[in-house]
């Protein structure tokens, strides 16, 4: 399944791709300066973020402001 949606793409992991309920590819962990991995360095999460605006049909702007503030605590958490 990865091979067939990530094809020739290459980075690290992890590689997130988000689909349609076809498994079309919506959009990709590959953002402006390649594959995000677990997202931790801002570009990182604004990318993460961009995935998830794009694609969300029932998350909320709270909903989504949550997720933002969670990965920016842990990128802090695991800096120390």
């Amino acid at each position: 399944m990865a091979k067939r949606l990530r094809g020739e793409r290459k980075g690290g992991i992890p590689w997130t791709v988000i689909t349609d309920e076809m498994g079309v590819e919506l959009i990709a962990s590959d953002g402006p300066e390649g594959n995000i991995g677990c997202p931790v360095d801002p570009h990182e999460i604004e990318w993460f973020m961009t995935m998830i605006k794009k694609t969300a049909r029932t998350l909320t702007a709270e909903h989504i402001e949550t997720i933002k503030v969670a990965l920016q605590a842990y990128a802090k958490e695991i800096r120390g």
